[in-house]
């Protein structure tokens, strides 16, 4: 694993989710669902501002859409504050992260 973001909010599919990224995925875990994302099958990114003017959507854009029951979610939306800086711990060497 090379780092994890423990439960940030989401907008689609709702709830809160810790991330964990690997070389060739990432893992969504939820309460109740657990979705692994493909980096390959991510099409576009998109960062826009909500309009309370306190927070930012982040929206992956994706081929695969992802099953939640029979609902497919197309796209995944996550919200951060603007203000907030959050700390991330990489596990990787220099040479690995210049590669």
């Amino acid at each position: 694993m090379i780092t994890t973001l423990p439960e940030l909010p989401m907008i689609i599919p709702r709830g809160k989710y810790s991330f964990d990224f690997y070389s060739t995925f990432v893992k969504l875990h939820g309460r109740t669902n657990d979705f692994k994302i493909l980096y390959k099958d991510i099409i576009k990114c998109y960062l826009l501002p909500k309009p309370d003017g306190i927070h930012m959507a982040y929206l992956l854009q994706l081929k695969k859409p992802l099953m939640q029951g029979h609902t497919p979610h197309h796209f995944i939306a996550l919200q951060f504050e603007k203000e907030k800086e959050y700390k991330v711990i990489i596990n990787l060497s220099k040479e690995h992260i210049k590669e």
